[in-house]
């Protein structure tokens, strides 16, 4: 009795032992979920690690599946797509596939985020205004993800066209590997913060500009012709500005040589005949410029040119 039980145990060792030197003889090829291969195409060898497999059989397992997936899409494989497709391949030994139902795959790429696309494009916008205390871009259409090839990217971001102190701006980016190079637009609006001049009275039209007048705040700037910097001197204002009122470039003008109803002085020359007489200005002018003089003898009305302050030349 003794000795059938050490014969059968014997039996059982050397089965079980044997079995475990067949399994250990069977090629495993384990695949993760997701595999990510080098590309261009799909080798049933770079979807996993081999274990059990001679130099022969790994020589056979480099099974063509196809294209590789664009860089940033995924090609799914089922496990039972790569078994049928090691049977038709007529695979003569047994591979052990250990994987779940299906692997993704992608395929080596390089990605460009919209944020690396947003800070290229940022940079275009000068940040060394004093009277600005922020400058941004709101972006339209900025992608969130470019997937490129595998490669060094570089990245060139340049305005179409001037880009306006604030509101709407395209933008051409350039990705560059070498000779290969993607380019994509975007638009946007441009936004800014800046110190600015806020009324803190009513003011009459060609008031002249005072700074008690006005009091700097920090505001958002709604259509880029806000006044921004040191107030100039012999200005005046082109309107009336109401109290609350943020002032603006086209609020101002230089103030008048020859301002209207001023008496002003006359130089008429006639060749070598010069006359001086006064008259009274018509309208403001400033140098240069053509306007009305009234003679107070005559009560005629004659044109002139502004040559200084309250003088007026006349060429006959």
């Amino acid at each position: 009795m003794l000795r059938f039980f050490r014969l059968t145990a014997c039996l059982f060792i050397l089965i079980f032992g044997l079995g475990q030197i067949e399994a250990a003889a069977i090629p495993v090829l384990e695949i993760q979920d997701r595999v990510t291969v080098p590309g261009p195409k799909i080798y049933l060898s770079d979807l996993g690690t081999v274990r059990n497999a001679s130099e022969a059989v790994l020589m056979n397992l480099k099974v063509d599946l196809g294209p590789a997936p664009y860089p940033g899409q995924v090609r799914v494989l089922s496990k039972n797509y790569l078994g049928l497709i090691l049977k038709q391949k007529g695979f003569s030994q047994k591979v052990n596939i250990l994987m779940g139902q299906q692997v993704e795959v992608r395929v080596e790429s390089t990605c460009i985020t919209g944020a690396q696309l947003a800070e290229a494009i940022q940079q275009l916008l000068p940040q060394n205004e004093p009277s600005l205390v922020k400058r941004w871009i709101e972006f339209r259409n900025l992608p969130k993800e470019t997937w490129l090839s595998k490669g060094d990217w570089q990245i060139k971001a340049e305005p179409l066209g001037a880009l306006p102190l604030v509101g709407s701006a395209l933008f051409r980016v350039v990705l560059s590997n070498g000779a290969t190079v993607k380019t994509i637009n975007v638009s946007g609006k441009i936004r800014a913060q800046g110190r600015v001049y806020q009324a803190v009275l009513d003011l009459k039209r060609h008031s002249l500009l005072n700074p008690d007048a006005w009091m700097i705040v920090e505001a958002e700037l709604t259509n880029g012709k806000e006044f921004l910097g040191e107030l100039p001197q012999a200005m005046r204002l082109t309107r009336s500005i109401r109290k609350g009122q943020i002032l603006e470039t086209g609020h101002l003008q230089p103030l008048p040589l020859v301002s209207k109803e001023d008496i002003v002085n006359v130089v008429v020359k006639d060749g070598n005949i010069t006359i001086k007489m006064t008259g009274i200005a018509q309208n403001d002018g400033w140098m240069g410029e053509q306007i009305m003089i009234l003679n107070p003898s005559s009560k005629k009305s004659f044109r002139g040119r502004v040559a200084g302050p309250n003088l007026v030349e006349v060429t006959l």
